[in-house]
């Protein structure tokens, strides 16, 4: 009988851990309504793709319980509060950018 070889998968293990800036934090979570919670799944994705542009998936969307109407509200919110920038194309999700205080792209550190 033939030796079976083993392939070790290399898995890159994604921190638990989103670093952000508590200022930030306590903008979004004055804001009314689930803005919290979009803003939170926002730092996740971004988080977990290493760069501050991200589109929301349905899945990240739902998981954090967020309907379609209420993520236009949220971030709509965010925009005012100077929180994100977003590039919105009718029927796409919107391109948003996380942005620090001073309006500069935030920067995510590991």
């Amino acid at each position: 009988m033939e030796a079976i070889k083993a392939v070790r998968l290399r898995i890159k293990r994604i921190s638990p851990f989103v670093l952000v800036h508590t200022d930030w934090l306590s903008k979004a979570a004055v804001l009314p309504g689930r803005t919290m919670n979009y803003a939170l799944a926002l730092l996740v994705t971004a988080s977990r793709t290493g760069n501050a542009t991200v589109r929301p998936s349905r899945y990240v969307l739902e998981r954090y319980q967020i309907s379609r109407d209420v993520a236009g509200d949220a971030l709509t919110r965010l925009e005012a509060a100077g929180l994100v920038k977003a590039e919105r194309q009718q029927g796409r999700r919107p391109r948003i950018t996380l942005v620090d205080g001073a309006g500069q792209t935030h920067q995510l550190t590991q």
